[in-house]
């Protein structure tokens, strides 16, 4: 008898989404190049998230964001197994009340955590993440009053190499 590897060669490149998005922050659909060292490509589509509008104190109107992360896995594999990581987003929102519209744009620094496996087709992921969401520029209201959010979140993602 002869043992066979039958292991799959994956692909580097992933696109996958926090399905957990529409209860936090929006969906943040991702695309991911690399083996064990990956760089993710991020966009939030805020306005998909319940979180969101309840924590706007003003009627939410729009955010959306795009982000840069490095991610390292510690798996055996092409991303696979734990993993951490850390980047960058630039978020806007725009949110009205009876006195005007405002606008803000957050620099989001973040840090993630969790674990990835694959199978048959397509892979999962567990993790949570943390931030701050740092105001840089306002319109509609002076950027004193504009305050730094923490942020953090779970995410549950589900996606396919290609």
């Amino acid at each position: 008898r002869t043992l066979v590897n039958t292991a799959i060669e994956k692909s580097p490149r992933t696109f996958h989404l926090n399905v957990l998005g529409v209860l936090q922050a929006g969906l943040a659909p991702t695309i991911e190049w690399g083996e064990s060292s990956t760089f993710l490509l991020r966009a939030r589509l805020m306005n998909t998230g319940v979180l969101t509008y309840i924590l706007a104190e003003e009627d939410f109107l729009i955010g959306l964001g795009v982000g840069g992360q490095w991610r390292k896995y510690l798996g055996k594999g092409t991303q696979t197994g734990p993993y951490f990581g850390g980047g960058a987003e630039l978020m806007y929102t725009n949110t009205e009340d009876a006195e005007g519209v405002y606008e803000t744009y957050f620099l989001v620094p973040q840090f993630e955590g969790g674990v990835r496996w694959d199978s048959d087709g397509y892979f999962s992921a567990v993790g949570a993440f943390m931030g701050a969401a740092i105001p840089v520029s306002t319109g509609g209201y002076d950027s004193e009053d504009a305050e730094t959010i923490v942020v953090g979140g779970l995410s549950w993602d589900v996606g396919f190499h290609f």
